[in-house]
């Protein structure tokens, strides 16, 4: 199986190694294992259908097996591996239906935030969220990709709409938009229509525009599941 991956990290079977920070924290070994687990998921440094050994995260880790099983079981229920008999613990691979359920759950609740959002969110807010994602100057496509974390810009503007269970149900599937984001980020130029796409939002908030805001919102996510189809394609070709 040849993976690449980041030298932070050392984990596969057969020769293949993420290396892991070990915790000292007793009290915090199954929730630390867990934690660097899915971040190495989520950002793509474990790629998918990798296989992990118990044997090998166990000793990264500097951790009995009991915690780092509790730790995979978590992984497991929320979806990001499988646990197959006799061969291991594999990532889960994005697929279409996955793409599918999470966008629609996310076009209707950007509907819902820009609704409560218009009504409570300042000029200054505004104005925050824009420095910390629209550059003020033009980057090239390496340089860019911190402004282009569209989750990060979304649940930004879920923290201004007044509805706290609302912005705990975009932070749930924050993890989930970063995973399936690097994909997107993969098509030439997607970076770069991303920050237009931002850009067109905030200045319709800030106009109290709702129907319009919402309509940017909408269009913009419908480009990131298009673009982050056309990276699955490149994922796949690129596999073969």
């Amino acid at each position: 199986m040849n993976i690449w991956l980041d030298s932070r990290y050392s984990l596969c079977e057969g020769g293949n190694h993420i290396k892991l920070i070990k915790q000292t924290q007793p009290l915090a070994y199954k929730e630390h294992a867990y934690d660097e687990i899915k971040q190495g998921i989520v950002s793509h440094l474990i790629p998918e259908g990798s296989l992990l050994s118990e044997r090998v995260l166990s000793e990264q880790f500097g951790i009995s097996r009991t915690p780092l099983r509790e730790a995979i079981q978590r992984l497991e229920l929320e979806g990001w591996v499988t646990s197959l008999p006799r061969k291991g613990i594999i990532v889960k691979s994005i697929n279409l239906q996955d793409v599918k359920e999470v966008m629609q759950i996310r076009k209707a609740n950007e509907l819902l935030v820009i609704e409560l959002l218009i009504g409570n969110i300042t000029n200054e807010q505004i104005k925050q969220i824009r420095q910390q994602f629209i550059p003020s100057k033009i980057l090239d496509e390496k340089t860019i990709l911190p402004f282009a974390d569209g989750d990060k810009f979304h649940i930004q503007l879920a923290k201004h709409c007044g509805n706290q269970r609302l912005l705990q149900l975009l932070k749930n599937l924050s993890s989930q938009m970063q995973w399936f984001g690097y994909w997107a980020l993969q098509v030439d130029g997607r970076a770069k229509e991303v920050i237009h796409e931002h850009a067109l939002i905030l200045d319709a908030i800030k106009g109290k525009k709702i129907k319009k805001a919402q309509r940017y919102a909408i269009e913009h996510l419908e480009h990131t599941e298009a673009a982050l189809l056309e990276g699955l394609k490149i994922r796949d070709r690129s596999s073969k």
